[in-house]
């Protein structure tokens, strides 16, 4: 059911508790568990026994993802079901603010609460994480955009929220939902972060005003009877966490699926960072990752919770892959083996990415050259790397954003599905290795 009232008087209440506990599990996760700390035993079992058996979690299984490694211990799991279930029933602080005072007032309220980061922060970590970031955004922009993004469709009720509350949802004539704008945009922003965060920088600045659009968007949805019982609050915690984890955790997983040799202190440099811009986009302290294991166990925690892929989420996969198709003139099968190297199988069928085996290998084989070929260059010149990787990637943004504003992205075309088309420029394929 919705909220009784159009108006947000008497939704303020549920808009955030910091550090909500609730003594009642609503049954979102298996198992039994505990309200104050991790897992129960009992649902740790249940958590692991998902993790072997084959099929489960759309894939994201042992079984049929070997590569996942082992299962966390228990000690892992910080986090009860219970307190990622409040989380699921929580905003902002921020948000009663923008009510009272709209965007500006948001920001600078969001600027005041950045300028204290959990005492845990460490500024030199988060800008080692930046130098990461710029050495191989190639790299990281293609598992992002084909791990975080597109996988990350697969969660129904943040595709809500998108369809809804964004301009993901605009719809253009023809063309129904385009998600293009939203992919360069958040390119854009990742590139400012990734150049600087602290007070002062332009990534700190965008970052608030994220902040501020998400209690926007709240206000938006909630004042047209958001249905909160069966979609749970929007932009909650635990969908602002699962973003997070798409950036910070799926980054350093993606980026080794590609061949690039991380160091184990580069893979808790990163994740760091991540923790970092948390914060600056009000994720209650308690629920950011404080290592590189605690956030792949926060991952495979929250998997079995978000991840139930519908037609909504084919239709958005679709309409971008036709908008790419139309930008640089990739065939859709490429698309399709570009996302199945990052997606168990079962996942990406449920996505409705069947692939080709033969174009499945080609990629394959073509992301891990790429990979490997900037870990080798960055074992070298790393200040070269990132300063040819900023540059291209700016002049690549500008291009496209620009071609956006004019309204020349194209139109798409017809899916392209044979052999042949697949191959029918080399040029095709590079572009898309080396494209944001």
């Amino acid at each position: 059911m919705g909220l009784a009232t159009r108006g947000l008087g008497k939704a303020l209440p549920r808009i955030h508790t910091v550090g909500m506990r609730p003594t009642e599990n609503k049954g979102t996760a298996p198992g039994s568990f505990t309200a104050h700390g991790g897992l129960s035993t009992g649902g740790y079992a249940e958590l692991k026994r998902r993790f072997h058996t084959p099929g489960a979690t759309f894939g994201y299984n042992r079984a049929d993802s070997p590569e996942l490694g082992e299962f966390p211990r228990r000690n892992d799991f910080r986090l009860s079901a219970a307190r990622l279930d409040a989380a699921t029933q929580a905003g902002d602080v921020i948000d009663s603010v923008y009510l009272q005072g709209g965007r500006e007032a948001a920001i600078v309220a969001s600027a005041e609460l950045a300028a204290k980061p959990p005492r845990w922060i460490d500024m030199a970590r988060v800008r080692r994480g930046q130098e990461v970031g710029r050495r191989y955004f190639t790299c990281l922009a293609i598992s992002l955009g084909n791990l975080s993004l597109i996988g990350g469709f697969g969660a129904s009720k943040i595709n809500r929220v998108l369809v809804k509350g964004s301009r993901l949802s605009m719809a253009s004539e023809g063309r129904g939902y385009d998600p293009l704008p939203r992919l360069v945009e958040t390119t854009v922003w990742l590139l400012h972060v990734l150049r600087g965060a602290e007070p002062g920088t332009l990534g700190h600045e965008k970052t608030l005003e994220v902040r501020a659009l998400h209690a926007m968007i709240r206000q938006h949805l909630l004042e047209r009877d958001w249905d909160v019982e069966a979609l749970d609050f929007p932009i909650n915690q635990e969908q602002m966490l699962a973003t997070l984890i798409g950036f910070g955790y799926n980054g350093v997983w993606g980026l080794r699926l590609m061949g690039v040799r991380l160091t184990r202190d580069e893979e808790e440099d990163f994740i760091h960072l991540w923790s970092y811009v948390g914060h600056l986009l009000g994720i209650d302290e308690d629920l950011l990752p404080r290592s590189y294991e605690d956030a792949r166990a926060i991952t495979l925690q929250i998997l079995p919770r978000l991840l139930d892929p519908d037609e909504g989420t084919r239709e958005i996969i679709e309409n971008l892959h036709q908008r790419r198709e139309a930008n640089i003139g990739l065939p859709r099968v490429v698309q399709e083996s570009m996302c199945r190297f990052f997606l168990p199988g079962t996942y990406a069928d449920a996505l409705g990415l069947p692939g080709n085996v033969l174009v499945d290998w080609v990629v394959s084989g073509a992301y891990r050259t790429l990979g490997g070929g900037f870990s080798l260059w960055a074992s070298f010149r790393p200040g070269d790397l990132e300063r040819w990787e900023m540059d291209r990637v700016s002049r690549r943004l500008e291009e496209l954003l620009e071609k956006i504003r004019q309204g020349e992205t194209g139109t798409p075309r017809p899916p392209a599905r044979s052999v042949r088309a697949m191959f029918r420029s080399a040029r095709s394929i590079s572009q898309a290795l080396l494209s944001v």
